[in-house]
């Protein structure tokens, strides 16, 4: 414990002595303390490096200048907007009025698998990558119709054979924009 002595003699009958508890105040400055330490470890460890020098040889680097085809989903008040883009550059565009049956939408679902067919880049069975898509949202869109846009999205399929075994898997990896 610690005290303070103000000195003088008694005022009123009262001492003036008073004597002030430390422990909480140690135990604050414990937890303050670890609060410090695991935020600093969680925000160093949240960083992902940009760094374009990896090690190891040159051979076989890939052009990062070709822009990959992507899948444009644009989810507008009154309807889909698909945009396949290469880049700023769009190489098709189709609408898709926005009804919604049982919670999903087929008329998109059957929309994106359509244009997939014809413009998708990873359509081998023997292609391990997947087309992106990238859906773009307002946000004020609800929470359902995301999911119901995402689901859209997934439901096109494509063959993938790894080695001597076959599956079934979805044929575009989703990302967000949200506006």
């Amino acid at each position: 414990m610690a005290g303070v002595d103000v000195g003088g003699a008694a005022v009123r009958g009262r001492a003036q002595n008073a004597e002030l508890n430390m422990i909480p105040f140690i135990d604050l400055l414990f937890m303050m303390t670890a609060f410090l330490l695991i935020t600093a470890v969680w925000s160093t460890n949240a960083s992902l490096p940009a760094n374009a020098d990896v090690p190891g040889s040159n051979e076989g680097v890939v052009d990062t200048r070709v822009v990959p085809k992507m899948l444009h989903l644009y989810n507008d008040a009154n309807g889909f907007r698909l945009a396949w883009k290469r880049g700023d550059v769009v190489l098709s565009e189709t609408t898709v009025d926005k009804r919604r049956v049982d919670g999903s939408f087929p008329d998109l679902a059957d929309a994106i698998e359509k244009t997939w067919r014809q413009e998708g880049e990873h359509r081998d069975p023997g292609d391990l990558k997947a087309d992106l898509a990238v859906l773009h949202t307002d946000d004020h869109v609800a929470f359902d119709e995301i999911a119901a846009s995402m689901d859209a999205i997934n439901r096109t399929k494509r063959e993938l054979v790894v080695g001597s075994k076959s599956q079934t898997v979805s044929a575009l990896s989703v990302t967000f924009s949200a506006r």
